[in-house]
């Protein structure tokens, strides 16, 4: 699975940023699809490619640059702090799903 990072400098790798891309509406113009998201993150069926797709027009562009983002600092967290991984996973799953877009 395709592992999405922040740069010391607050933007997205290049991974991340290839992730991000073929989520949005955008990633059509750019020739990413269905296939890419399903290659970019090792999907077995497309009806989860689909999904993902269509849940990711609900988002605006920051709220999923912040989404990766808190992913990334999660990860970071949970790898770093003495706090229960489960308390951290749902606070960044809370914070998605309010829609947050800035730190």
């Amino acid at each position: 699975m395709a592992v999405a990072t922040v740069n010391s400098d607050g933007s997205l790798n290049t991974e991340a940023t290839s992730i991000y891309h073929s989520t949005t509406d955008k990633s059509y113009d750019n020739g990413l699809d269905k296939d890419y998201v399903m290659k970019a993150l090792s999907l077995r069926y497309d009806f989860m490619a689909n999904r993902l797709l269509a849940a990711s027009r609900r988002f605006s562009t920051a709220q999923i640059i912040r989404a990766v983002e808190l992913c990334a600092e999660t990860d970071y967290a949970m790898k770093s702090s003495r706090t229960e991984p489960t308390e951290l996973l749902k606070e960044c799953v809370m914070r998605i799903a309010a829609g947050e877009e800035h730190a």
